[in-house]
């Protein structure tokens, strides 16, 4: 399985480009080890970080289920949404 994801314009969407990421034909959010970590990288607020379960099962299969996720997790800020979507994005792609 092959995973484009592409910087293109910033952008906060759920959609075929997320977050500026092209995704391609993918539509899996995958929070793992890896999202972990680029998460904290990203200084995520703490608050955000608590709420999330990092393994390897896939989250959401689409964007509607994706937002439905953040929203039961109370992560509704711009930037919040942002740097956990990129995560489940990069989370996805590291299990090709």
């Amino acid at each position: 399985m092959t995973y484009l994801l592409t910087s293109v314009a910033p952008k906060v969407k759920v959609g075929k480009t997320i977050c500026g990421w092209e995704r391609g034909p993918h539509e899996d959010f995958v929070l793992n080890e890896y999202s972990r970590s680029y998460l904290e990288q990203q200084q995520l607020a703490a608050c955000h970080l608590s709420k999330l379960k990092f393994d390897h099962e896939v989250i959401s299969q689409g964007d509607q289920e994706w937002s439905q996720y953040l929203e039961a997790l109370d992560i509704s800020s711009q930037q919040g949404i942002k740097l956990v979507t990129e995560a489940a994005l990069l989370g996805s792609a590291t299990l090709a």
